[in-house]
């Protein structure tokens, strides 16, 4: 008795094993990661191992409320909700869902129930929102930067979610972001901006600006090159100091080769002026003296009126 009992037992689990391995299984995807104004569906198929199957009852509700539903064959739907096959029908395995336009609402517990002529079962999907950041842009405080005055580089990016982080770099890829905090704010449908400042001690050519998303993966980077100073600015001071270490001793140079010039010309003229003093001094001793301009050389004619 004992073992009919047992045996009468066993085909009775056998039976009660073989009709559940029968029911139809919902089998979904249970972790979603979706991307902000995008398309997303959450992904859910009906297993039966009947090859016939007649779908009775498709209910998708997020927190209790019903967002999609087929039954007595009409499909009701909220707005930007939908089958993710177009032209579904009853006798349609694939019952995914599709989000038109993810938002941060979107986010939260999903819970997809079927209905069949055999049976019913039900699963849970976990969908999660993420956006991406923009791209930063970088601007100066003032507008041109002086080498020789205080200067802040101030980033932004907007429009990301989780909330993420600014890291600032240098020319050398030397990180500045240790003492620098990113200021946080949330826009009304749930996404984050950043901005961060950097305060410049000491003017390098080049600083980027990176964002990180909430997992530390870098999204975009933005780079801000030091424009060289302009004319009228304190950098002109080292030119003009450049300028006049050149110019000062061909200043010089210049000097003495004029003074040597004026040297030569003086001296030119003094000697000049000596030679014709010389000759206007009387004549030396011993010196015949030159004969008056109206003498003349005596001939023989003249000697002879004389003795007449």
């Amino acid at each position: 008795m004992a073992y009919v009992g047992i045996q009468s037992f066993l085909i009775a689990l056998w039976a009660v094993m073989a009709d559940a391995s029968s029911l139809p299984k919902v089998d979904c995807k249970t972790d979603v990661v979706a991307q902000y104004s995008r398309q997303t569906t959450l992904e859910c198929t009906i297993k039966d191992t009947q090859s016939d199957i007649e779908i009775r009852v498709v209910t998708w509700t997020k927190a209790g409320e019903a967002l999609l539903s087929f039954h007595n064959g009409k499909v009701t739907s909220a707005t930007g909700v939908q089958f993710a096959e177009p032209s579904w029908n009853s006798a349609n395995r694939n019952v995914s869902l599709l989000i038109t336009n993810t938002g941060m609402v979107h986010a939260g517990i999903y819970e997809c129930e079927v209905v069949t002529m055999r049976g019913r079962d039900k699963r849970e999907i976990n969908l999660s929102v993420t956006a991406k950041y923009s791209k930063p842009t970088i601007r100066s405080v003032p507008k041109t930067i002086d080498p020789n005055a205080e200067a802040t580089l101030i980033c932004s990016s907007s429009g990301g979610y989780p909330e993420g982080q600014l890291h600032w770099f240098d020319v050398d890829n030397y990180e500045w972001t240790k003492n620098i905090k990113t200021d946080v704010t949330q826009t009304d449908v749930g996404l984050y901006n950043l901005t961060s400042k950097l305060q410049l001690g000491s003017v390098l050519s080049k600083y980027t600006c990176v964002v990180f998303n909430a997992s530390g993966s870098k999204e975009d980077e933005a780079t801000f090159n030091v424009p060289p100073v302009s004319s009228g600015q304190g950098g002109d001071k080292d030119s003009n100091s450049n300028k006049s270490t050149v110019v000062a001793p061909m200043v010089v140079i210049g000097s003495l080769i004029v003074g040597l010039l004026l040297l030569i010309i003086v001296l030119y003229k003094t000697r000049k002026r000596a030679g014709a003093k010389r000759h206007s001094v009387v004549p030396l001793i011993g010196e015949p003296e030159a004969s008056p301009a109206n003498d003349y050389t005596r001939t023989d004619e003249d000697e002879q009126l004389q003795d007449v």
